[in-house]
């Protein structure tokens, strides 16, 4: 009897496993987010194995990248129709993606060189190796204690490309499992047991021992280990080495200022990749004198490709919303410049587009947006509060009102703010009266 409830609640194990990793999820979830160069590489792969699915309109954006390398920065006085070679792509070094994004979080003067010290310590796969005298000697440098490090790296370990910063392989995969934002929590459990205890015999194959620590089955823990063979990157900075092959980083959206205003253009969907269902196989899988193998065979490939044609309109149609609200939130940022970034949460946007936080996390990471302030990761743009804003909008905002009333005693000032939402106290005006940001 202890047998039979054994092998069921097994059975049970590996079906649930199954579900949470089928074909079907897995394509969910990489399709949503994806990079768009991975995206088309996808795309392509899945069009040469499916006869349903065909190509509507080739890539403009990824291809021919030689012919269309431009800076990082455009004209944006130019046309109001977008075009697809006006579109930024550009090979940064990993430092340097780095330090841009550094730029947006508009740090305490200290944290910002903490920040900086630590990215220079980064290797090209994206690690941050000896990291602790590395913590010593930076704490020493700046005279804080050895946990503000830690703070500040934690801060690096948000940006794109997700896992960098790591310490070790496991820190690395642990961080990329965060962003994946997986809907179902005993599967994040599980996927974190695994990399946080188990890592080292996943690597070797060792299989049985995960299944006789965990009570998995052996098919089970195999499931796992494709999955985060297929789902993760152990070496994220990789793609940005001059060494690398990989594809240099492309835009989905522009934000382009036209008269004055901010002007939202996605670039997958005007100029992207796009697939369809083939006509002539949709007549194949209405012949009815095909035998059932054959039918059997079409209706699953008819299946997957009307799901492939599905999620790039989700995809696209997430993107917009997403970009809708960034715009908005960063209107005075993309038109004015950096003092005038606004924190903004991703789970404020999912509440905003009744978009679920998973979908809005998938979506963000590893996209990219043209603006006139450069290339930004579109989680740049999502930066945390400090005092209900930016802390670069809060000092900006400070001083505008110093320079608009010259005249006003610190408390004065103090109060005007306290007019238009921005409470500060007295000695606070006085403190970024005279500082240099």
């Amino acid at each position: 009897m202890h047998l039979e409830f054994r092998q069921s609640q097994t059975q049970n194990q590996v079906q649930t496993l199954k579900q949470w990793l089928s074909p079907k999820m897995i394509q969910v979830l990489t399709t949503f987010h994806l990079p768009y160069t991975q995206l088309v590489q996808q795309v392509e792969s899945a069009v040469q194995d499916n006869i349903f699915l065909e190509v509507t309109r080739y890539d403009q954006l990824a291809a021919p990248i030689a012919e269309r390398r431009l800076s990082s920065r455009s004209d944006y006085s130019g046309a109001d129709e977008p075009d697809a070679y006006n579109s930024v792509i550009e090979q940064k070094p990993l430092h340097q993606h780095l330090l841009d994004q550094l730029r947006l979080e508009s740090l305490p003067h200290t944290e910002m060189r903490i920040a900086e010290a630590l990215i220079d310590q980064i290797n090209d796969k994206g690690y941050l190796i000896d990291y602790d005298p590395v913590r010593r000697h930076l704490a020493s440098r700046f005279d804080v204690a050895e946990r503000k490090i830690g703070d500040v790296l934690k801060i690096i370990q948000e940006f794109d490309p997700d896992g960098v910063g790591a310490r070790t392989l496991k820190e690395c995969l642990l961080i990329q499992l965060r962003q994946l934002s997986l809907e179902s929590e005993e599967l994040h459990d599980l996927l974190h047991n695994i990399i946080s205890h188990h890592l080292e015999s996943l690597s070797e194959g060792n299989f049985r021992a995960i299944s006789d620590e965990l009570d998995i089955d052996s098919a089970g823990v195999e499931e796992i280990a494709e999955f985060i063979r297929t789902q993760f990157n152990p070496h994220p900075g990789l793609q940005f080495s001059a060494a690398s092959p990989a594809a240099p980083i492309i835009p989905s959206f522009e934000f382009r200022i036209i008269d004055g205003k901010v002007k939202i253009i996605n670039l997958e969907a005007t100029s992207g990749i796009q697939v369809g269902i083939s006509a002539e196989y949709i007549k194949e899988l209405k012949n009815s004198g095909q035998d059932g193998e054959t039918q059997r065979f079409l209706q699953e490939r008819y299946e997957k490709a009307k799901l492939w044609v599905e999620l790039i309109k989700k995809r696209q149609d997430n993107l917009n919303e997403i970009a809708k609200v960034i715009a908005e939130r960063q209107q005075d940022f993309l038109l004015k410049g950096l003092d005038y970034l606004k924190p903004l949460m991703q789970k404020e946007i999912a509440t905003t587009r009744s978009i679920s936080p998973s979908t809005v996390s998938r979506i963000v990471s590893s996209k990219y947006v043209q603006t006139p302030q450069g290339l930004l990761a579109f989680k740049a743009l999502c930066p945390r509060a400090y005092f209900g804003r930016s802390q670069a909008a809060m000092i900006a905002e400070i001083k505008d009102a110093i320079a608009e009333f010259p005249d006003y005693s610190d408390q004065k000032i103090a109060r005007y703010l306290a007019q238009k939402g921005l409470k500060v106290a007295r000695r606070t005006v006085n403190k970024y009266r005279h500082y240099s940001y």
